[in-house]
């Protein structure tokens, strides 16, 4: 089996309008002769690498709590998206991959978008779907 790290630097990309993450510490909150320095972050939650619940999409859609831990844990197929800026229809997906090589597995679509925001420090219409041209913070 390989795993596959899918995480970016928490502050790597910024949304625009979204607050950047603010550490505060280090503090020691036991007491005694060992002490345990912590800090505490204030994030926003589409902060770093994050998962979109179905919560994000629909109304009455689940929260991430609501989804059992053992969903995330899996075989996994990774499918790179040749198209940009436009929807890929379910029979456009279902020509990149055949079917039992999905069964009972995760599908992870790599569109390339965060390479393509972190190299430019831009989103770019056209590039994804509902988005206006936008300069990242640095």
């Amino acid at each position: 089996m390989r795993m596959i790290d899918l995480t970016y630097d928490i502050d790597g990309f910024l949304f625009p309008g979204n607050p950047e993450c603010k550490p505060d510490g280090p503090h020691n909150r036991v007491g005694g002769m060992n002490p345990e320095f912590v800090y505490d972050l204030k994030i926003c939650t589409q902060s770093g690498t994050h998962v979109q619940g179905p919560h994000y999409f629909l109304k009455d859609g689940a929260t991430l709590d609501k989804i059992p831990l053992e969903r995330w844990c899996g075989r996994a197929v990774v499918i790179d998206m040749p198209k940009r800026g436009v929807d890929t229809t379910a029979e456009e997906l279902r020509s990149l991959v055949e079917p039992e090589e999905i069964s009972d597995s995760i599908l992870v679509l790599r569109t390339g978008h965060m390479e393509e925001i972190l190299e430019t420090k831009r989103l770019v219409p056209g590039r994804r779907p509902d988005c206006h041209s936008m300069p990242l913070n640095s």
